[in-house]
């Protein structure tokens, strides 16, 4: 997902220079070529079309949070399915923005729970502020005599939730085979069949 988004951005900042700026060889930008007259403002602000853009910024974002919250319902097999998609349709998108919501804070998701979540901050902060308020774990030493704190019990469970959301087995996975030669890796199953 990550690799996408990145992708995304960098062909938004390409469209970004194409548009406006103009080549090195006295080209018009694209924005001119398509018949668009561009004036600079220079470093002076209008007042006026700073509050219309704010505005206009707002209507968007409420606008997202109202797809988001009307998106359809889809279940965690389909969320996972198109998590290693390389394009997802704008509505699959917000489909599965609604999904994580859900599945995060157990709750039907609303128009002002997307806006809270705020692209999944919030609970970030959550997790970050239980970590911070839980009494802290027993102390460990290991073999060489070094002692540490375990992290709280939230942030163990938080850790090993996500682990069981993983498509592949992080540890404990054991390896046995059928036949000498075939070794066929089942994720998550600790075993090979």
């Amino acid at each position: 997902m990550c690799q996408i988004e990145g992708q995304r951005n960098w062909s938004i900042n390409n469209l970004r220079f194409d548009l406006r700026s103009p080549l090195a060889l006295a080209k018009p930008s694209l924005l001119e070529e398509m018949g668009n007259t561009i004036i600079p403002l220079g470093d002076g602000g209008d007042e006026a079309t700073s509050r219309w853009m704010k505005a206009a910024g707002i209507a968007i974002d409420e606008e997202h949070y109202r797809k988001v919250a009307n998106a359809k319902n889809i279940d965690r097999r389909t969320y996972n399915s198109r998590q290693h998609q390389d394009y997802l349709k704008p509505e699959e998108v917000l489909e599965c923005e609604k999904f994580r919501i859900q599945d995060t804070y157990g709750m039907s998701v609303t128009p002002e729970l997307v806006e809270k979540d705020d692209g999944g901050k919030l609970i970030k902060k959550i997790v970050a502020l239980e970590a911070i308020l839980a009494a802290p774990g027993e102390m460990i030493t290991d073999d060489q005599g070094l002692s540490c704190v375990s992290p709280p019990t939230v942030v163990v469970e938080r850790d090993k939730s996500e682990r069981e959301q993983l498509a592949i087995c992080t540890e404990g996975c054991r390896i046995t085979a059928h036949s000498q030669d075939r070794r066929q890796f089942s994720p998550c199953s600790s075993q090979l069949y």
